[in-house]
């Protein structure tokens, strides 16, 4: 039933599209950092969710080009789920400036921040 709601409240996003240059994203960071930041459940979930589905996607990238993903993650996505969540939250805080941009962007760039390949 969660998994419904969440469902729904996603694709409810979708009417708010932000464009950056030429790429559309469909969430903006104003709006992850609102459900990121969120004192119920829900919210927390629909944040932890988008991260979730954002590694997801990086590491699709880094299977089909590993030079094209510049961010060396945990070994342990799993136990580290939490964390990941936790640095994409604090970046969206740290820089409310950059906010207007895509969730998607946002994302990548805290991650690539908080774990970059040595």
């Amino acid at each position: 039933m969660m998994m419904v709601g969440l469902l729904i409240a996603l694709s409810a996003q979708a009417d708010s599209q932000v464009y950056v240059g030429n790429h559309m994203s469909y969430v903006s960071g104003n709006e992850l950092f609102r459900q990121c930041e969120d004192k119920e459940p829900f919210g927390q979930t629909i944040c932890a969710g988008y991260v979730a589905g954002a590694v997801d996607a990086l590491e699709f990238a880094r299977g089909i080009n590993p030079k094209a993903v510049a961010i060396c993650l945990p070994q342990n996505p799993a136990a580290e789920r939490g964390q990941l969540t936790d640095v994409v939250r604090a970046y969206l805080a740290a820089h409310p400036e950059r906010r207007q941009l895509g969730a998607a962007t946002l994302t990548f760039m805290a991650l690539r921040q908080a774990f970059p390949c040595r």
